[in-house]
């Protein structure tokens, strides 16, 4: 889960509940709707750094996007190309039905994602606009570099890894200023154990520590300050027949339940549902359809919580729905 194909995950903001202890950070309780939502990028692989969107003999070619339920058709949609190798060489977001917003294309360099430039700014003829260089040592990505449209750096962001796993992440500057580090530690089977943030790589105002059962399953986490002051507590219960976590139980720093969060997974594995319990009030968090282990829809529930997240601003509460269509591989 640390080598090269989990921190491009991350970096990439393509989220993968698999990996969920190494994403997990300090967000809001909205953090547990967005990683646990099977979006498109529950499909996402990477093999020797490429990009690739692909199930079986499957792959996905059209993500639609739907207001509610029962819109006749979609406010906007999303498309991938590949090239030969399967691999994403294009992502396109469309407003219904054919105007072009702004697409992403990535360049690969033996088999490596070497570059993604992002295009936008003028609906229906988007320009090129900021790009990504990404650098590797071996098996490992070691650097990401984000640039203007006019070529000039605007920050960059550095990975160490220590047999094979990733100990620490931080951002420099043009002018050489370092800051926002993470430092990784593991336990002997592998597991990450603690997880600090130091703005300046010298003080650390942020500690993670993760707890394991005898089966190498997170059953507790716990966030502190830098002098370890307990800030909030979240406990995971799993079900008999897998391992993924069925509920996860918040607490605040006086050791109250603050929010539950309730998953339901078919004999597949595959996420069905999940809703939320905050003080006493059952809330509707997601529901997927699956054709065997191809997502179909996506329904996400969403309420007024204007300001808890970003993500989350609404007006009105509602089920906003996602479809997904396939191509077959050849």
């Amino acid at each position: 889960m640390h080598n090269v194909s989990a921190v491009i995950r991350l970096v990439s903001n393509l989220l993968w509940r698999k990996c969920v202890i190494l994403l997990h950070s300090s967000w809001s309780i909205m953090k547990h709707v967005l990683l646990t939502l099977p979006i498109i990028f529950c499909f996402f692989s990477c093999t020797d750094e490429e990009i690739i969107l692909t199930k079986g003999e499957y792959r996905i070619k059209k993500l639609l996007y739907f207001s509610d339920q029962y819109s006749g058709h979609p406010h906007s949609y999303r498309t991938y190309d590949y090239d030969r190798s399967g691999r994403v060489i294009k992502e396109s977001f469309f407003e219904y039905p054919s105007l072009l917003l702004f697409y992403d294309t990535y360049e690969y360099i033996s088999g490596r994602l070497h570059k993604k430039t992002s295009y936008a700014g003028q609906s229906g003829n988007p320009q090129p606009g900021s790009y990504v260089i990404y650098e590797y040592q071996e098996d490992h990505l070691t650097g990401e570099s984000f640039y203007y449209y006019n070529g000039d750096l605007h920050t960059s962001r550095h990975y160490e890894y220590s047999d094979g796993k990733l100990v620490h992440t931080w951002s420099s500057e043009p002018g050489g200023l370092e800051h926002t580090h993470t430092y990784y530690f593991y336990n002997s089977p592998g597991n990450l154990v603690v997880e600090t943030s130091s703005p300046d790589g010298l003080n650390i105002d942020n500690i993670i520590n993760y707890y394991y059962d005898d089966l190498n399953r997170l059953f507790r986490k716990e966030q502190e300050t830098g002098d370890s002051t307990l800030l909030w507590a979240e406990e995971y219960l799993y079900s008999d027949n897998h391992s993924s976590d069925s509920v996860v139980i918040q607490y605040n720093l006086d050791g109250d339940i603050t929010y539950e969060y309730h998953y339901e997974f078919n004999t597949d594995g595959n996420l069905l549902s999940a809703y939320g319990i905050m003080a006493g009030e059952i809330r509707p968090l997601l529901h997927n359809t699956w054709m065997g282990d191809l997502l179909i829809e996506e329904r996400r529930y969403f309420f007024p919580w204007v300001g808890l997240f970003p993500l989350t601003y609404q007006l009105s509460s509602g089920w906003h729905v996602t479809r997904y269509e396939y191509q077959k591989i050849n």
